[in-house]
């Protein structure tokens, strides 16, 4: 297998995005090697990086054990929660789009089957009998 010739950057990088929350899961060897396209063997046989694994290991598992995180790995994590919540918001309101110009093209009214996002009359697909 052919090695990155930037792996002990990416795993440098990996490790710190671990230790600030940027990260969450566990942590392994194995997991960290896929990572890096290299194998655990490589990042074991390097001492920098074994002695930088370890040491963010153990500060995950003092993490873990207080039960207490970082305030900004908190905020991060949410953030990143947020914007794939925003995201699957985009690709439904896409998906409903799509589908009334479908509907639109084979001479469907498509106001028979959405109500208007913006009534508060209800919710916004109520499909209705023809």
């Amino acid at each position: 297998m052919k090695q990155n010739k930037k792996w002990k950057e990416l795993a440098r990088s990996i490790l710190a995005d671990y230790k600030e929350g940027r990260i969450t899961g566990p942590l392994t060897q194995s997991g960290l090697a896929q990572k890096t396209a290299v194998s655990r063997q490589t990042l074991w046989r390097d001492q920098e990086i074994r002695s930088l694994y370890a040491a963010t290991h153990a500060y995950l598992s003092n993490v873990k054990k207080s039960g207490r995180r970082d305030g900004d790995a908190r905020i991060f994590a949410l953030e990143t929660q947020l914007e794939k919540a925003k995201n699957e918001n985009n690709r439904l309101i896409q998906t409903i789009v799509k589908a009334a110009q479908l509907m639109t093209e084979d001479a469907i009214d498509p106001r028979r089957y959405f109500d208007d996002a913006t009534t508060s009359e209800g919710p916004i697909l109520v499909g209705k009998a023809l």
